[in-house]
């Protein structure tokens, strides 16, 4: 199993059980953004995902920001979506370097 998808999966969990880690979920999702670095095609969209996921991590454990945005379920649903995407793509991305396709790093 890819290391960045299951790391993924992990955040996802969290979030759909309304666990409020907020500090290790902002981490780990900071910590994967450069888990694919290449500045092309499938590589953006994963980078666009997490950067929108931390976007939405941000929002979502500020309570500030929470209901500037339309409140938790609103904002949590946008922060899921986006780390289901990001999971996506890193799984498209390990299948392309395991057939020989760009690097990942």
């Amino acid at each position: 199993m890819d290391p960045t998808w299951a790391r993924l999966k992990r955040i996802a969990d969290l979030i759909a059980a309304h666990v409020e880690a907020d500090d290790e979920i902002k981490r780990e999702l900071r910590d994967l953004l450069p888990a694919f670095d290449n500045s092309s095609g499938p590589f953006v969209i994963y980078r666009e995902k997490i950067q929108g996921a931390i976007s939405w991590a941000d929002i979502y454990f500020d309570p500030r920001e929470l209901e500037r945005n339309g409140g938790s379920e609103r904002v949590r649903s946008f922060l899921y979506r986006d780390v289901r995407e990001a999971m996506e793509q890193a799984q498209q991305l390990q299948r392309r370097k395991q057939n020989g396709g760009d690097e990942a790093t």
